[in-house]
């Protein structure tokens, strides 16, 4: 083992590692470093091990993007019915705050608003629902990142009403028909969900599980009064096959 010097073993690795074939010359390092553990050569090994394992980063994540890019073939739908609710989606934005519950003022207008914490930004858009349903329940929709073929669940998004006629009402005191399913037909909503910023800058997908989760509560203390809860119960993990049957795409973002 030792009249194979260093010099050549070392030349040998390199010769492997531009080749690819990381293993090899990985194996030869280690043993330069266990024969020769004092040569210059096995100093030179820990940079060629840090470009090894920099290279094997490279591949693992070449191989998730072109895994991920299954999930450019779902199409994105900004609307769907479920058990005769219908809703729709628009104006996905980030940023720092999460607008809602907006209502007219003699000056203009008001609303009340959530800030993300430090590190963080919220993802948020505008839902639209229409219903027959005097007291319709509503979907919750779910955030998912992408990495290789899978899908993992990051947040659900929470269901605020997008306006009212005046603070009167968003108190309370009286009565709004325009967030109200037994007086019309369609209501307007915002959602938002707080995500960390270096998920949002990755690969995602917002999902709409094909169930109506959310239940119209009313608490007097409330503000508002009324309110949508509920726990769609997303599984901590989807694939490609989940979406042909309980799950659609509703925004897909930096595939």
């Amino acid at each position: 083992m030792l009249k194979f010097p260093p010099n050549q073993r070392l030349a040998n690795a390199e010769d492997n590692f531009n080749s690819g074939n990381l293993d090899d010359a990985e194996k030869q390092i280690r043993q330069i470093q266990r024969l020769f553990p004092n040569s210059s050569e096995a100093k030179v090994c820990v940079d060629l091990l840090q470009k090894i394992e920099s290279k094997r980063q490279l591949i693992i994540a070449e191989e998730k993007r072109i895994k991920a890019l299954g999930f450019k073939a779902l199409t994105p739908v900004s609307n769907t019915t479920i058990d005769g609710t219908s809703v729709s989606f628009s104006g996905f934005s980030i940023g720092k705050d999460f607008i809602h519950d907006a209502y007219s003022t003699y000056s203009g207008s008001e609303w009340f608003y959530n800030t993300a914490n430090k590190g963080n930004k919220y993802i948020t858009a505008s839902m639209s629902a229409t219903s027959n349903n005097s007291n319709p329940d509503l979907p919750t929709l779910g955030f998912y990142s992408v990495e290789g073929d899978k899908l993992f669940h990051q947040g659900t998004f929470k269901i605020e009403f997008a306006r009212w006629d005046d603070y009167g009402t968003y108190l309370g005191n009286e009565p709004d028909f325009h967030n109200d399913f037994a007086k019309v037909n369609t209501v307007k909503f915002k959602l938002g969900c707080e995500l960390p910023e270096r998920i949002l800058s990755k690969s995602y997908i917002v999902v709409i599980k094909l169930e109506n989760t959310q239940s119209r509560e009313y608490d007097r203390f409330g503000n508002p009064p009324y309110s949508y809860k509920g726990n769609a119960k997303y599984p901590s993990t989807l694939t490609i096959d989940d979406f042909k049957s309980n799950y659609k795409a509703v925004k897909i973002a930096n595939l």
